[in-house]
């Protein structure tokens, strides 16, 4: 068992009393809007939902499929009757579960616009599924990189986890770990294309983990989402506080002015607050983070007053008692968004405090907030051609039974069964030894395997593979160990099951096989002569499943036939 891995923040709901010391509630429910937005950059999974079914959910307009096609193991269960409530949303009715036969590593594969902006979001509510009581706690990765922990403290609630990242390949993994502290599952996967690349500004290192997002001064408990935000961005309302004072407008706030390009939803700037005291400063402070994390966030403005022509409203931004930004005056009707662009900033605290300037009428004012933690997202460790050449594999024998979910080297504690791996380069592992004995294998040896060329060891025994012994075998250079008893497999003058009509060529290619990394055609004479002697001294030997010894130096080769 793994030791217990704590949050490096508290989830949602705890980091929203943090942040502006409110409680607020946020139901999973969204008012319907008219209009349809465009989704093909969309991809809504309801994790769980029976395959080849899917719906459109009204509050929402988004269209959701089933988990089905993504993903080769798990179970699917419906959440507790007493947890399916009306105001729950539809896709979180079910859930895909990850018991311990299905394997510690449970990976979901998704084609990537490389080179974009994608939005990832995973969203989970427990709703006693199983019923049993037992409240998890289970990794989540993105590639091969710890994305976050996901801690369920409320069966009833929904935990969100969103990242923003750069496609750097054409395809990803998403991975739930089980890390020994209860059933892993999920609900539900939404992934959006950001196509506005200037989103969020294209110069960032690392991808943005969404730490929080606010829709500041809402008096509702509904979460402004698609079609309100074009990008289907989440936005939690939080309402009141002693120091605050609220304001609101009925009118359209412009999204983009000029070079500003977050496009922030109308709805979520209609709404603001300022101090109630209107002498005094607006002051918030964002959840303590690890000074070594990379923090961003964006402040949004919007002036939602009509101001008369002798008022203003200009005021300074302070961030940890240091000036961060200068007589903002946001204009009537339209977005300002002041953020840490460029690269992030990493103090750990982050007070704030919006200050009027002396001549200014009227109080500073908030209107949505973002921030995110900077992580460096790895999408793959496994080199290239290793990984891919192992995923066909899979793909050949249809090896469905074996946990090869993800990455097949990453991370380490999780590689895949019956693969081991050398990880002198942590950027690009390669494969050293393959067992694939008793997998149910059948037809002939692949070519993929020959594609393993850092392979050392490799195990074929126990399965119905025929034809004969590839010449790709001998070509790999590093190949000490191969084992094989397959007893329809071709090793003798005569080739079995009709593979080849040249028995003599399997001959030789068995016996390049054997002494290709030897070097040496007086190796293979030597070799030759050493079985010739010891199958003379040894002649009640079992022909299905002899087994010889070669050794030379400090190399060893097994072979089975």
């Amino acid at each position: 068992m793994l030791q217990k891995r704590y949050l490096k923040k508290p989830p949602m709901d705890r980091a929203m009393l943090v942040f502006f010391a409110v409680l607020f509630g946020a139901s999973s429910i969204v008012i319907p809007i008219q209009g349809q937005l465009d989704q093909s950059g969309f991809l809504s999974i309801d994790c769980g939902l029976p395959a080849n079914t899917n719906y459109t959910y009204g509050a929402t307009g988004i269209s959701y499929v089933s988990d089905s096609t993504f993903i080769d193991t798990g179970v699917t269960k419906p959440i507790s009757a007493s947890y399916n409530v009306p105001s729950l949303g539809l896709q979180f009715r079910y859930v895909r579960s990850f018991p311990t036969d299905s394997g510690a590593k449970n990976c979901y594969t998704f084609r990537l616009t490389k080179g974009k902006k994608h939005l990832i979001r995973a969203r989970f509510m427990y709703g006693n599924y199983d019923s049993k009581n037992q409240l998890p706690e289970f990794g989540l990765y993105l590639g091969v990189t710890l994305w976050d922990t996901v801690e369920i403290v409320d069966a009833s609630k929904v935990v969100d986890k969103e990242i923003i990242h750069v496609a750097s390949s054409n395809s990803i993994d998403l991975c739930i770990m089980d890390t020994g502290f209860g059933t892993p599952f999920i609900s539900v996967i939404e992934l959006r294309i950001l196509s506005n690349y200037n989103l969020y500004e294209s110069t960032i290192s690392g991808s943005m983990v969404t730490y929080l997002r606010y829709d500041i001064g809402s008096q509702s408990t509904d979460i402004v989402r698609y079609r309100d935000d074009a990008y289907d961005r989440l936005w939690y309302p939080v309402g009141n506080s002693p120091s605050w004072k609220t304001i609101s407008t009925t009118s359209s706030i412009g999204v983009t002015t000029g070079q500003n390009s977050y496009v922030v939803p109308s709805k979520t700037m209609q709404t603001a607050v300022t101090p109630t005291d209107p002498s005094q400063p607006l002051n918030f402070s964002l959840p303590q983070v690890d000074p070594n994390t990379g923090f961003k966030f964006y402040l949004h403005f919007s002036e939602i007053e009509q101001l008369q022509s002798n008022e203003s409203r200009i005021f300074n931004i302070t961030l940890n008692g240091d000036v961060w930004y200068g007589n903002l005056g946001p204009r009537y009707l339209g977005l300002t968004t002041i953020g840490s662009t460029g690269q992030s900033i990493s103090q750990g605290y982050y007070n704030f405090s919006l200050v009027k300037v002396n001549n200014s009428t009227r109080p500073p004012l908030l209107n949505a907030i973002e921030a995110y933690t900077v992580v460096d997202i790895l999408e793959s460790q496994t080199a290239q051609d290793d990984a891919g050449s192992m995923r066909s594999i899979k793909s050949t024998y249809g090896l469905k039974n074996k946990n090869w979910q993800g990455d097949p080297c990453a991370p380490e504690t999780y590689r895949w069964d019956g693969i081991n791996c050398n990880y002198d380069n942590p950027n690009s592992s390669r494969i050293i030894s393959l067992n694939l004995s008793s997998s149910g294998l059948t037809g002939q040896i692949t070519p993929y395997i020959g594609d393993l060329k850092s392979l050392g060891t490799l195990d074929l025994s126990y399965n119905n593979l025929t034809g004969g012994v590839p010449d790709f075998l001998a070509q790999l250079p590093s190949l000490k160990v191969l084992l094989d008893g397959n007893p329809y497999l071709c090793s003798s003058t005569s080739c079995q099951n009709g593979s080849s009509s040249n028995g003599q060529k399997h001959a030789n290619n068995l016996g390049v096989a054997i002494g290709a990394s030897l070097g040496s055609l007086l190796v293979i004479i030597v070799a030759g002569f050493v079985l010739f002697f010891y199958l003379k001294v040894r002649p009640t030997k079992q022909q299905s499943q002899s087994q010889s010894f070669w050794t030379f130096g400090s190399s060893v080769r097994k072979f089975f036939f």
